[in-house]
């Protein structure tokens, strides 16, 4: 038997688009067309509900009823997965549905003319379109089975990484560059307002009144969002925005590259606005860059610490700071001897790879501090921030007003290290990034607190580079959640892939998974499964609640039946295999054997029947989509036969991509 002809699911930190991580193996294909009568040649095949006709080649909606169905029956599958295709031909209101079953899988409202793409799971054996109240035709419906080990991803908010070169920002899917000319190479494809002028490879302003505007020629997208780019130079007095629509940022008034988002509602031209009265606006603008963003649901490819990238998974948080960036907002004590000034020097890099965006703190004397409002924390919370060396070797205190809930860590040419942890410290630590930033943060228990960053050597004369700052409830920090003025939350992270029963041999198996918990607390319990259809049937690997232990479980008909665990170090990046079928149960972690059978032996006779597992999830233990998996996956795999101890040990004791890719002929692009 070869490890590669009974590899059916690979998935690894691989290619993705906004709500969907693209799996390795099996290659994505198509089963039969599953429509008769897809392209209403003819008045037939078709069940039509009230207001719906068949004819000149279309399907037709005449808009009197808010729910009828246009239906045939077929032979799909209930579970399975169905890419459905579709066009709506003429519109003029309403909307329209489609879904795989009884009614609509995914509650997709259509509402324009267009050719539509939709993956849905079927929940019945019909074909329907439903009509809410659709003044318009349809044509063109086909529908196959989709068999793919794609992940579905769904988070519904922006999220940060850590990129492939060390640096902090969003996981995002852009489009095409809409500005033509954004280097200002000519003196086109802009409309120039009174004070403005394009030349030198620039848009400068120049004692620009109040609201005198640089436009763009393209109109813009309602409702899309966009990632705006662009350099400030030569900057002498006065301030700019930019502005989507009716949508415009906060003021710029210093030199920097810059990098906001925006969502526009109204279709107006991308445009800059001086924004100062008086003598008005100098400075320069270039390299100038607007794209489409979709952020939300788009997988996290993280590389933090470095080497191989993991899928990162994350508990929702929340960012407390307002201003994460912005330090001119906090409070400073003693104002004579603390200043925040923004760092302009091209040389200071922050840690997103922007430049201008961090801040230096100066202080002068050991009362002196910043700090942002008090907070009532329910449970235990986390305080974190990029520091990073500022000239001059000194120590700084992180924490809030109470003594206690402090630590001290030095600032040096070297590095920062750790110095002292008050008393309610329940934990610390210090992670290295890009460009000399280290991310510093402590856990506390609940309390009210303050956010302050201090001094703390007898004669002050304190410097350090600053930026991120975030506070959090949870006992552990995770990635950045950037704000500008209100509190931010990030939504958990969800990864599943439904109605595979066809990659999966239940009745005997291997399930591979290269995997992290996020932190050693156990807030939230770590765990991912191969199940049926409501976790009665699993295969569940996941930590004990109380750490230190990986544990699979195998459940039939909601029953367990064996049970092993492992002692381990469950936040190191562990190769876990598990391998069930009648008589032989095994399961080896990082090369090792695991003996304590919690239930069960290693002998059971008990299995799986066909078709018992249909589900991957990183999910919880109960495969509920509640308490969803927290961690880092390397790799997912899942064999359809049952491996040998020798083959276990070989797969979990692999050392990197290269060498699992050479033990499987696998050829790494």
């Amino acid at each position: 038997m070869s490890l590669l002809d009974d590899v059916s699911i690979v998935v690894t930190p691989n290619g993705y688009k906004a709500g969907t991580l693209y799996g390795v193996l099996p290659t994505a294909t198509l089963g039969s067309e599953q429509v008769t009568n897809g392209n209403f040649a003819t008045d037939s095949d078709w069940t039509k509900g009230t207001g719906w006709s068949i004819g000149g080649g279309v399907a037709i909606s005449d808009g009197s009823s808010s729910y009828s169905f246009l239906q045939q029956t077929s032979s799909v599958l209930n579970g399975k997965i169905y890419k459905i295709s579709y066009s709506v031909t003429s519109y003029t209101s309403g909307s329209v549905e489609v879904g795989v079953g009884g009614t609509s899988n995914n509650n997709i409202q259509r509402n324009s003319v267009g050719d539509f793409v939709e993956y849905h799971t079927s929940n019945g054996t019909n074909l329907t379109i439903i009509s809410r109240n659709l003044i318009g035709s349809i044509d063109n419906v086909s529908v196959k089975e989709f068999t793919a080990s794609d992940m579905d991803v769904t988070r519904a908010t922006a999220a940060t990484r850590v990129d492939e070169n060390g640096l902090v920002n969003y996981a995002e899917v852009l489009g095409s560059e809409i500005i033509t000319n954004g280097d200002f190479a000519t003196d086109s494809g802009w409309t120039i307002g009174t004070g403005w002028s394009i030349s030198g490879g620039k848009a400068n302003a120049t004692d620009a009144a109040f609201n005198s505007q640089l436009s763009d020629s393209t109109n813009l997208v309602a409702g899309k969002v966009y990632k705006i780019s662009f350099d400030v130079s030569n900057y002498v007095k006065g301030n700019v925005r930019v502005t989507v629509g009716n949508v415009s940022s906060s003021t710029v008034s210093s030199d920097g590259s810059y990098t906001i988002y925006l969502t526009t509602s109204l279709t107006t031209p991308f445009r800059f606005s001086t924004y100062a009265g008086g003598s008005g606006t100098t400075l320069s603008v270039d390299n100038v860059s607007v794209k489409e963003s979709d952020r939300n649901n788009v997988p996290r490819i993280d590389y933090t610490g470095g080497g191989c990238p993991h899928i990162l998974a994350e508990p929702q948080r929340t960012n407390l700071i307002t201003y994460s960036e912005d330090f001119s907002q906090w409070t400073a004590s003693n104002m004579a001897d603390v200043t925040t000034q923004r760092v302009l020097a091209s040389d200071i890099t922050s840690p997103d790879g922007t430049i201008g965006t961090s801040y230096k703190l100066t202080a002068s004397q050991v009362s002196s501090r910043i700090q942002i409002s008090q907070q009532t924390l329910s449970q235990t919370y986390t305080k974190s921030i990029f520091v990073k060396y500022a000239g001059a070797n000194t120590t700084i205190r992180l924490g809030g007003s109470d003594t206690n809930d402090r630590i001290t860590f030095d600032v040096a040419s070297s590095g920062v290290t750790l110095n002292t942890a008050s008393s309610n410290v329940i934990s610390h630590n210090i992670e290295s990034f890009s460009n000399d930033w280290y991310k510093v943060s402590v856990v506390l228990p609940s309390g009210n607190d303050y956010f302050q960053v201090l001094p703390d050597s007898a004669n002050g004369n304190s410097y350090a580079y600053f930026w991120g700052a975030q506070l959090e409830e949870g006992s552990y920090p995770t990635s950045y959640i950037p704000t500008s003025g209100s509190t931010v939350t990030r939504n958990q992270d969800v990864f599943t892939r439904d109605g595979i029963t066809s990659l999966i041999n239940s009745p005997e198996g291997c399930f591979f998974v290269d995997i992290a918990a996020l932190n050693n607390t156990f807030e939230n319990q770590i765990s991912i499964s191969l199940s049926g259809a409501d976790g009665s049937d699993r295969v569940l690997i996941y930590t004990s609640a109380s750490g230190g232990k990986w544990i699979v479980q195998f459940r039939k008909d909601s029953s367990q039946y064996v049970s092993i665990e492992k002692n381990a170090t469950v936040s190191n990046q562990s190769k876990i295999a598990v391998s069930w079928k009648s008589g032989k149960y095994l399961m080896y972690v990082d090369g090792s054997k695991a003996t304590t059978y919690l239930a069960g032996s290693e002998t059971e006779s008990t299995t799986f029947d066909v078709n018992d597992l249909k589900n991957l999830q990183l999910t919880p233990n109960n495969g509920s989509t509640s308490n969803i998996f927290f961690g880092k996956v390397r790799q997912l795999q899942v064999y359809k036969t049952a491996l040998t101890d020798l083959q276990i040990e070989s797969i979990t004791s692999w050392t990197s991509f290269t060498e699992m890719a050479n033990a499987l002929n696998y050829t790494i692009y």
